[in-house]
């Protein structure tokens, strides 16, 4: 992507480099299901990182790899911003303990009108 014309939009950079990963999938002539679902996860995977590295390139800065343990969203934030993403805890987030509890949707405060 470094090779990229300058005047290259963000857009034809990704549909570029998307396109170019065929060249070096293992399952690329592969159709079955199985093998659809693992390219579909892999493609999601790159796109973030693709949009977070062009950003970085744009920006005449060398983009990071990513953190193999990281999560796909800590992932972008680390690349797209160069620095690790901070933890966030909201309250509602995550398991719930008690299933009595009312669902998430119904305990969201509402605006008043206007």
């Amino acid at each position: 992507m470094k090779d990229f014309p300058r005047t290259a939009t963000p857009m034809d950079a990704l549909r570029t480099a998307l396109s170019a990963l065929a060249f070096y999938d293992p399952q690329a002539h592969d159709a079955s299901h199985e093998a659809n679902i693992a390219k579909a996860m892999r493609v999601t995977a790159q796109t973030a990182t693709i949009v977070a590295a062009y950003e970085q390139i744009r920006r005449g800065r060398r983009p990071v790899d990513p953190e193999p343990d990281g999560s796909h969203a800590e992932n972008f934030l680390r690349i797209a911003l160069r620095r690790r993403a901070r933890a966030a805890v909201c309250p509602g987030d995550g398991p719930r303990a008690d299933s009595s509890r009312r669902p998430r949707a119904q305990t969201r405060r509402r605006l008043p009108p206007g």
